[in-house]
């Protein structure tokens, strides 16, 4: 299950911060995050090594939680939205 929150989380993140990405950084996220690419496939794409898209995975990765890091959109967002959960609970 923690694969499956880490990959929302991803993806939310993407979506926050995608635009401080590069344009090769941004289509390599979303194949990933959003088109649930393999790191085969999206080597395949962007004609590069498979090990060059992991690679470039775990520095984007690195950079949204630099981002939630300092800006915090992510979690002033959910963490309003878990209140609200909890407190109709």
């Amino acid at each position: 299950m923690k694969a499956i929150d880490d990959q929302v989380r991803n993806s939310l993140l993407l979506d926050f911060y995608g635009n401080l990405l590069t344009e090769k950084q941004k289509k390599t996220a979303d194949f990933y995050f959003n088109c649930d690419l393999n790191l085969s496939e999206i080597a395949k794409k962007t004609k590069v090594t498979r090990q060059a898209v992991y690679i470039s995975l775990k520095n984007i990765v690195k950079d949204l939680e630099k981002y939630e890091s300092s800006l915090k959109l992510y979690h002033n967002k959910f963490s309003k939205v878990n209140a609200k959960r909890k407190k109709n609970v």
